[in-house]
This record gives C-alpha cells, sequence and structure tokens, in this order.
C-alpha cells in the first residue's frame, strides 16, 4: 500500500502500557529464586535494579533526545536513519528485533508452563514427551503455538484492539504487584530476618552484583516498545521521554518489589529455599510466597497478576517487532514482503514472520540464563548504538546534557558487552552451542536481507 498512513489512536497509558509490559514478563516472577537471589543474593539484586534502572533512563532519554532531532514519530531504525544512516540503523534494529524475539518465546511458553505446573499442583499429572532431538514437551508446543496464533490475531485485528488487550494486562499486572507487595511488606513477617544473608553464602559482593547488573538490558528490553509504536500516537512526541521513565522507574520498582515479596514468603532461610525450590505451582517463587502467607485469595491474585504479565510481554512484542520489520521493509533495508499490508493496513506479514521465528526459537531456547545473555547481549548493542548517535549529535550542537547522557548510556552498553561477551564472570550457564548458532543465522538473515534491497534507494518512512 503505496500511500499507507498509521492510524494515530495510541493515548499516552496505552504507549506506557506497552513499554512496561514488555519490560515485566514471566522470568520476573520465576527467576528471584532461580537467578536473581542465588547469583546476586539480596543486596546485590536490590541494589543491580535501581542502578542499572538509571543508566537504563539514560538512554530512554537518548532515544528521546534523537527523537527531537527527527521531522516524525519512529523507533530505533527511524531514530538512527535520520541521524547516522541507513546501515548503522539496520544493524542496531536487526540486534533489537533478535531480542525481542527471544523474550516473545519465552512468555509464551509461560502459559504451558503455568497450566503444567497447576496439573501437576492438583492432579499429579505430568507429561514427558518431547519433541524429537529438541528439549521442548510436545504439549507445551501445541500450547504455545496456540498462545502465538492468538496473540497474531489480536494484532491482525489492528491497533486499537491490540492496545486495548495490552492496557487492560499492564493494568492488571501493575496493580497486581503493588498490591502484593503491600501484601507481604504489612503480612507480620520480619523483613530484617528475612534478608540475612545479604549474599548467597561464599560468594564475593562485587561478583554477586555484576552478575545481575550485566542482565539489566534483558530486564528492561522493552521499554523502546513506545517510540516503536509512536507513529501510531495521538499525542505529542514530546511526552514520549517521560512515557519511557515512567515506565522504567515502575519496572524497576517491580523487579525490586518480587525479590522483597519472595523473601517474606520464603518458608526457610533464603539460601536454603532457592537452593531446595519446589515443583508445580512451588517453581513460581512469586507465586508460591504470596500463597504461604494469604493462602487461596493471594494464590489467585499472584495468577491473576502473572497472567497479566504473559499477555503483555507476548502481545508488546508482537507488536513490537512487526513494526520494526514493517519499517526496515519500507526503508529498502529488509525483504519487500515484510513491508506488505492487509486491506485494515495491518502490517500482516511482519506480524507472521514474527510469530514464525518465535516458534523456531522455541525449540531451541530451553533455558533462561542462555536465553537472556543473548537477549542482553542483542539489547546492549542496540541501545550502545543510539547512545553513540545521541553523543555524535550533540557534540554537532553543543548540547552537553545529552552528551553526557550519550558517553554515559555509551560506556554502560560497552562493559555490558564485554561482560556479556567473554567468560569473565563465574556464569554457571555460559551460551549454549545452539544459541550461537541462532545468533548466527540471524546475523546471516539480516546481511542477506540487506544486500539485496539497499540497493534500492534509502527511503525515510515519515508517515
Amino acid at each position: 500500500m503505496k500511500d499507507f498512513k498509521f492510524q494515530k489512536v495510541l493515548s499516552p497509558l496505552q504507549a506506557w502500557s506497552y513499554a512496561y509490559g514488555c519490560i515485566m514478563c514471566w522470568g520476573a516472577f520465576v527467576m528471584t529464586a532461580t537467578m536473581f537471589l542465588p547469583q546476586g543474593g539480596v543486596v546485590g539484586s536490590l541494589l543491580a535494579y535501581p542502578v542499572g534502572g538509571f543508566f537504563i533512563i539514560l538512554i530512554a532519554m537518548n532515544y528521546h533526545y534523537l527523537s527531537s532531532l527527527c521531522p516524525a514519530n519512529g523507533g530505533i531504525f527511524y531514530l538512527l536513519q535520520n541521524t547516522m544512516g541507513r546501515g548503522h540503523a539496520f544493524a542496531a534494529s536487526w540486534a533489537i528485533c533478535f531480542a525481542h524475539l527471544l523474550i516473545i518465546p519465552l512468555n509464551a511458553r509461560a502459559l504451558a508452563q503455568l497450566i503444567r505446573a497447576v496439573m501437576l499442583e492438583y492432579f499429579q499429572v505430568e507429561y514427558h514427551v518431547l519433541i524429537p532431538g529438541t528439549k521442548v514437551l510436545v504439549v507445551d508446543f501445541f500450547l504455545i503455538f496456540l498462545t502465538l496464533i492468538c496473540f497474531a490475531y489480536v494484532n491482525f485485528k489492528g491497533i486499537r484492539v491490540s492496545a486495548s488487550v495490552q492496557t487492560t494486562g499492564a493494568v492488571i499486572l501493575a496493580a497486581g504487584i503493588v498490591l502484593m507487595f503491600f501484601m507481604a511488606l504489612f503480612s507480620g513477617v520480619d523483613i530484617r530476618e528475612k534478608m540475612t544473608p545479604a549474599f548467597y553464602p561464599g560468594s564475593d559482593p562485587v561478583v554477586s552484583f555484576m552478575l545481575i547488573f550485566i542482565m539489566i538490558p534483558w530486564a528492561f528490553v522493552g521499554f523502546d516498545s513506545a517510540p516503536a509504536l509512536s507513529r501510531e500516537a495521538a499525542f505529542s512526541k514530546k511526552l514520549l521521554g517521560k512515557i519511557m521513565i515512567m515506565a522504567i522507574l515502575f519496572g524497576t520498582f517491580s523487579y525490586m518489589s518480587h525479590i522483597v515479596i519472595t523473601l517474606l514468603g520464603a518458608p526457610q532461610p533464603w539460601p536454603e529455599y532457592v537452593h531446595n525450590i519446589g515443583k508445580g505451582l512451588e517453581s513460581i517463587a512469586v507465586v508460591a510466597a504470596i500463597r504461604r502467607l494469604y493462602g487461596t485469595g493471594g494464590l489467585i491474585l499472584a495468577l491473576i497478576t502473572l497472567l497479566g504479565g504473559i499477555v503483555t510481554g507476548v502481545n508488546g512484542s508482537i507488536a513490537n517487532v512487526s513494526r520494526l520489520f514493517y519499517t526496515m521493509s519500507r526503508s529498502n533495508s529488509l525483504f519487500p514482503v515484510l513491508g506488505k499490508t492487509n486491506d485494515k493496513g495491518v502490517p500482516d506479514r511482519a506480524i507472521n514472520s514474527a510469530v514464525i521465528a518465535s516458534l523456531v526459537l522455541v525449540l531451541i531456547s530451553t533455558t533462561f540464563n542462555t536465553v537472556e545473555m543473548v537477549a542482553s547481549i542483542c539489547t546492549a548493542f542496540g541501545y550502545g548504538y543510539c547512545s553513540l548517535s545521541a553523543l555524535l549529535n550533540a557534540r554537532k550542537q553543543g548540547n552537553r546534557r545529552y552528551m553526557f547522557t550519550g558517553a554515559t548510556g555509551l560506556l554502560v552498553c560497552i562493559v555490558w558487552l564485554v561482560f556479556l561477551s567473554i567468560p569473565i564472570l563465574p556464569i554457571k550457564s555460559f551460551l549454549s552451542a545452539k544459541l550461537y548458532v541462532s545468533l548466527g543465522v540471524w546475523v546471516f538473515i539480516g546481511i542477506w536481507g540487506y544486500a539485496i534491497t539497499c540497493r534500492k534507494p534509502d527511503t525515510i518512512l515519515d508517515t
């Protein structure tokens, strides 16, 4: 559709819902007992998130600054295309796309894992049939497929329907987390006793902090959904920075809340608890903690909140990736087919591609730690490019404020990339061979797609 224009319908709340909803997903409910506390301890985890959140806010300010330099709204590809050129824009955007695509199968798998946990808890039913050559259960894959198809359909219906679903899920998620936090805080449990020891026995405090800090890009991937969908915003782009910052601040609070909730609901000293984490619903740390504190009522609240996170994680990421695919294609930087829209003006080919890629990744991304590391590497690369562009343009204008945010954002992204790519820290599970291969394949597909389209004129999509 040559003269297609995005519908300007998103409200500030809906834009915030995409940013926050993509930040807070399934992993935050589970990983307090499987990664945050075992690796970072209490102090390392509670310190890494506000420190990391501060740097992510600086990167969000870089997004906002670049947006002020561009004539219209758009995501990272549009911003870098205007300020650094098409090749740089594509490299950064392609990395961000892969980070989001890795998050989609984790959240889609979450619903299958939740159903399996409930069946094991209440019916003592556990299925074991695997898809040959993978570690993925047949029933899980079927449920994941249905989940992705469901949210693809939601996005096929257009941005109004997708935004309504996203906002409902994000409001439920945010309200549930706030309510659970204060319920746990006023449950009568002595928080000072539960917070000891400060670190996992025998661990180094600095290393403990760094093990959580280097995962910050993964933890906050998704705040960039607001600029990615900003072409469909019905508000001034001057609000974009505030929307991203509010999403990051609330995300920081939410991650820290989950750690506190898990500590207060732990049945024994937390080092022993995380070492002997149970199965079924007991494996979902936040859900199990609230159930111990408030029984069935707490369990229902936690499950509803968790479902809100699953909905926003899958729906928001599909919307984000499809817009990036569409923009790159229409700007002659990716396969032309991804720039097609249906009769309703929905980029259906881009949505289909995001879902298909997610299904493929389901078969190889079976563990949290390695997926998060690859997602963090890709995100840090993209955010580093954004910060570099802000730094270079601020220097031209003599804008000291954004020279600082650009330089600081670039520096912290380099730190993330170094520690994630080189085995300096004692990470229990480094990058798996399958994810190395998947990352290599993704780079190859990107080079292929860019090579066959970049010979066409560089078209800036301002509509």
